[in-house]
């Protein structure tokens, strides 16, 4: 069995073709709970071997970040997201882009993606006082009939690139992840994680005060 994050990373790398490019996912909690999920696309360029071919792609690819349509924003909008905005750092190639969406909660956000890549996870966001607790569980559905869904591919690597910031507060407890000294990053520990066959699990509490 492959693993969840070697699986993901699989759709991510055929939702992209044969543009090559480095990728960061960023999500924001908000003070008032919902979230931001940003995708950095840097270096946006195409592999293929003639250069005809790599300026038709890369043309196409633009043409599509004009339109709203390309990978990114498509699989943000099978989400159902609150709303989805792009803006082109770097119009020529090699192109960046940022694209950001934003949800009415990391839980109900994460789930959703897990579903529509044909994954089994749970996902559970518990309050107690001024404490959150965000549990996420996600494992690979071998199920028959469960398959995943192409357009979200683009969201693939999250797992692989993915620091999740507060924007007040501090975490104070986390598994999976590495918070940074002022407790207001958490960043994904791939090693950790990429165990083969094992279930991702990540836990993840902050409280909403800035200071203890």
């Amino acid at each position: 069995m492959r693993t969840v994050i070697g699986a993901l990373i699989a759709a991510a790398m055929a939702a992209s073709g044969c543009l090559t490019k480095d990728t960061t996912h960023t999500i924001y909690i908000e003070r008032d709970g919902t979230i931001t999920w940003s995708v950095e696309e840097h270096t946006i360029r195409s592999d293929a071997k003639r250069a005809a071919e790599r300026t038709r792609e890369e043309r196409e690819f633009l043409a599509s970040v004009h339109a709203g349509q390309h990978p990114v924003a498509g699989a943000f909008w099978r989400l159902g997201p609150l709303d989805v905005r792009t803006d082109i750092v770097r119009a020529e190639p090699p192109a960046a882009v940022v694209t950001q969406a934003r949800f009415a909660g990391i839980d109900a956000a994460l789930d959703r993606f897990a579903a529509r890549a044909g994954l089994h996870a749970v996902s559970t966001l518990v309050h107690t006082g001024d404490l959150t607790t965000w549990t996420w569980s996600v494992a690979e559905d071998d199920s028959p009939q469960r398959e995943g869904d192409n357009a979200v591919g683009a969201l693939g690597d999250v797992l692989d690139a993915c620091r999740i910031v507060l924007a007040s507060g501090r975490f104070i407890a986390a598994t999976g992840l590495d918070v940074t000294a002022d407790g207001r990053v958490a960043t994904l520990r791939l090693a950790d994680l990429a165990g083969s066959g094992n279930p991702v699990r990540i836990v993840l509490s902050w409280t909403r005060l800035d200071s203890l």
